[in-house]
């Protein structure tokens, strides 16, 4: 799906919940952040890494796990290849957004309202976290991201479980909702798991194809 979204500018709060959720869906996920950079505002020695800004500068936190997890699966050598481009770059790239950032602290100092700054701004300085994710860590770092991952990919898988019992139920595929709802029973809201113990009687008294999307 091609479509754009406004993702966050810095200074901006970050979406968590629904919204985070929301944000993934919307992503396109060969276009990444799809940033818009205006080039001028951009220090010479790493203007060619716009394009990669523009992808990897992912602000919110599930939709960085989310694009990770894309990557991953379909396009394992664009990790390495992303690296190997910014690594020579980061600490020119590290210097600049301290030097942008001062000039706004500067300012506030001063007396004058902070700047948020600019979203080309915000697309490298999410490009560099994007890298500090990615890059080959320490083993206890990696366990603990990979960890943070793999509640996340769970908890996805939660929520579009619970999401698609509802469907089920109305479309009174009985079955199809408690096996979605039974791996979950001990974790199930008052609501859900009245669901899970409707659809199990009615399953019981009825004949219903099991949902060929059910896994």
């Amino acid at each position: 799906m091609n479509r754009k979204r406004r993702d966050l500018r810095a200074g901006d709060i970050e979406p968590i919940g629904f919204f985070v959720d929301r944000a993934c869906e919307m992503m396109d996920f060969t276009l990444g952040a799809d940033r818009e950079i205006e080039e001028e505002e951009i220090p010479a020695e790493f203007k060619h890494l716009i394009p990669m800004a523009k992808r990897f500068g992912i602000s919110d936190c599930g939709a960085q796990l989310a694009f990770i997890d894309y990557l991953e699966q379909e396009e394992a050598d664009q990790i390495e290849y992303f690296l190997s481009q910014v690594r020579p770059y980061k600490p020119a790239i590290d210097q600049w957004l301290q030097e942008q950032y001062q000039k706004r602290l500067d300012k506030w100092v001063e007396g004058t309202r902070i700047d948020p700054g600019t979203d080309s701004e915000a697309a490298f300085l999410y490009t560099m976290k994007m890298f500090d994710i990615l890059n080959p860590l320490d083993p206890e770092t990696k366990a603990m991201i990979e960890e943070r991952m793999r509640l996340d990919r769970i908890d996805r898988e939660k929520k579009e479980a619970f999401a698609r019992s509802e469907e089920l139920m109305r479309a009174k595929n009985y079955q199809g909702v408690v096996e979605l709802l039974s791996p979950y029973a001990d974790e199930l809201s008052k609501a859900q798991s009245m669901r899970l113990s409707v659809a199990k009687k009615r399953s019981r008294n009825a004949s219903v194809p099991t949902d060929p999307d059910v896994r």
